[in-house]
């Protein structure tokens, strides 16, 4: 059953000579060691912020397929990004497992720390499977500024569970990335966000690893979107939110109009977010039905095919009516009951 778990876990994506090649020529693309020798595929995007993201990405991903993805992050947030390949995957030696993950991500830490990164201006953001091992070294370190978990999971096996298979003893103890049972850990503000209509880890678990945090901040609930069709500018115009927020030491505000927007944004990010936006030519918006459908970032040769939205477009496209977001958000609290 455990071999079940791992194999559901870890789909490795296919090599892409093209993707490999363009990595590799990068000047900020290096390899760092795990604590046992294993070489590690890492991408530092330094731009001079004073902030750095520690970025895990999710599966059926590596570092060649997520260039253009990480290039966009790092303007849009307004911070440098130190990304990684778990073992196992891309260029990364090793096997692809739970441990090969942790050891991965505690290198990359490690790298940043030696660098003299204070830790205070370090947020850790893990995406679907990067939301384990970014929770589990973040409950480690208790220093770390914050934590955004994009579609994340309250375990492997709980995931298994949500597909129609029983969690039975057996499957427990086969249980990898118990998320569910670290995250009360986690001192950090910790942002999370998930499609209403997620068919690869739903959104109940993005909503349950949201109560059980200590320090919550508003979620970022999409109504309609599945796994794959996640808004990516959205998304990394609430991080770069989240912090702004973290850097000043105020506290987010919560509320219904931001919940019905699908994102809590203050007035200035979201003038800041259209800017971008508009100026951006990293992602595309196609109409369908009368809603804008999510896209992940562009990879490599791909061109856009239509001109790209406004943050402010996009997010009422998405979240739809005030009513169609305030009942992903009734959900969340008529779970509370």
């Amino acid at each position: 059953m455990g071999c079940v778990v791992s194999a559901l876990a870890f789909p490795v994506p296919l090599e892409n000579e093209h993707l490999v090649e363009e990595l590799r020529q990068r000047p900020d693309f290096m390899f760092l060691l795990t604590e046992d020798g294993e070489s590690i595929a890492t991408l530092h995007i330094r731009r001079g912020f004073s902030r750095t993201i520690l970025f895990s990405h999710g599966n059926c991903e590596d570092l060649s397929t997520m260039l253009h993805g990480l290039d966009s992050m790092a303007t849009i947030c307004e911070a440098d990004i130190l990304a990684y390949d778990y073992c196992g995957y891309g260029l990364s030696d090793g096997a692809a497992c739970e441990e090969g993950c942790y050891a991965a991500i505690n290198a990359a830490y490690e790298y940043l720390t030696e660098l003299e990164r204070p830790p205070a201006l370090i947020v850790a953001v893990g995406e679907s499977i990067g939301s384990g091992p970014t929770i589990d070294l973040v409950r480690r370190n208790t220093e770390i500024n914050g934590m955004v978990l994009l579609m994340p999971f309250e375990s492997a096996a709980r995931t298994v569970k949500s597909c129609g298979l029983t969690l039975s003893k057996t499957l427990y103890c086969a249980d990898i990335f118990r998320n569910y049972e670290k995250i009360a850990d986690v001192e950090c503000p910790v942002l999370v966000m998930h499609g209403t209509a997620d068919q690869v880890v739903p959104f109940e678990h993005g909503v349950a690893l949201h109560r059980a945090c200590r320090n919550a901040v508003e979620p970022l609930w999409i109504s309609g979107c599945d796994h794959h069709d996640m808004p990516w500018e959205v998304c990394m115009h609430r991080i770069a939110d989240f912090l702004d927020h973290l850097a000043t030491g105020r506290p987010e505000e919560g509320g219904s109009a931001s919940q019905a927007a699908g994102a809590a944004a203050s007035e200035g990010a979201t003038l800041r977010a259209e800017a971008a936006a508009a100026a951006s030519t990293r992602a595309t918006v196609g109409q369908v039905e009368g809603r804008a459908t999510g896209i992940r970032p562009l990879r490599a040769g791909q061109q856009n095919s239509s001109p790209t939205a406004s943050r402010r477009d996009l997010v009422v496209g998405i979240a739809g009516t005030a009513d169609t977001a305030e009942s992903a958000n009734s959900d969340e609290r008529n779970l509370k009951k």
